[in-house]
């Protein structure tokens, strides 16, 4: 997901929305809503970890 995309996200589950309905409103699975949401939660930021890139 793109940034925009995560602050959406976050700012609905701030607002009392439950992950279940995030994910039907934007079409993601829930697992991918959880994933994005515990990693701001972790690091406060939206930015994707570094990785290998391959």
């Amino acid at each position: 997901l793109d940034s925009a995309t995560v602050a959406q996200v976050v700012a609905l589950i701030n607002d009392g929305r439950s992950q279940r309905y995030v994910a039907n409103f934007l079409n993601v699975p829930r697992t991918t809503i959880q994933r994005v949401y515990n990693r701001y939660a972790e690091t406060g930021g939206y930015n994707r970890r570094p990785g290998s890139g391959r």
